[in-house]
């Protein structure tokens, strides 16, 4: 990218000089700091080959855990888990135009591969792994409820059925107080559910009581 195309995107608001400026100053704090990160010219900038990116990062997580014909092993799911999946995009920045939209799709992107990655070590059995990323993706959206139903799921997988429906009803009482609205009928779905296979699980099977008189 050339230099005054950088200045101008970084600072849209401020006077060519002034932008150039600007990235001068970043540019000499950042070789201070950081000298192999990024190259420059007198014309151009650019980043070095050897250089990893957090956007490209999760773009990679992202074809992977929300692909769900291709599958997951171990070594995967350990990376996914070792990916930052908290932070939003530059999340010290100032909320400058020229961000936002980059911001929100980084955003919406960071919270699919959460749900995703929740419901995939789900699938392989690793409950508490599993919990802690639901719980990642409701403290990143509480009120997205994809997230909860997410972290339900979890829970109930892990016969942990008192924190499944306390979550729920928590949820419930939350949309209620500040929203005025009920969850969706989904939600309540999938708790119900839950039960009704453990009725049928606990209940006995039929001849099963005249098979064993016989016996």
């Amino acid at each position: 990218m050339s230099r005054r195309r950088a200045a101008h995107t970084l600072w849209p608001d401020a006077t060519a000089r002034r932008a150039a400026a600007n990235l001068r100053s970043v540019l000499y704090r950042l070789q201070r700091t950081n000298p192999h990160l990024v190259g420059s010219s007198t014309a151009d900038l650019h980043l070095n080959r050897d250089s990893t990116v957090d956007t490209q990062r999760l773009n990679d997580l992202a074809r992977l855990l929300l692909d769900r014909s291709r599958p997951c092993g171990d070594a995967q799911l350990s990376t996914a888990l070792s990916t930052n999946l908290d932070d939003d995009l530059l999340p010290d920045w100032p909320d400058e135009e020229w961000l936002q939209e980059e911001r929100e799709r980084y955003r919406q992107l960071r919270l699919h591969c959460l749900e995703a990655l929740c419901e995939r070590l789900v699938a392989a059995r690793w409950y508490g792994a599993a919990v802690d990323t639901g719980l990642a993706a409701v403290r990143a959206d509480p009120f997205r409820e994809s997230a909860r139903i997410t972290l339900v799921a979890a829970y109930l997988a892990e016969g942990n059925i008192a924190d499944a429906r306390r979550h729920y009803d928590g949820y419930r009482r939350r949309l209620r107080d500040e929203l005025g609205v009920e969850p969706g009928a989904r939600f309540g779905q999938v708790v119900q559910l839950h039960d009704v296979r453990r009725l049928e699980e606990a209940r006995p099977r039929r001849g099963t009581g005249r098979r064993r008189a016989r016996d």
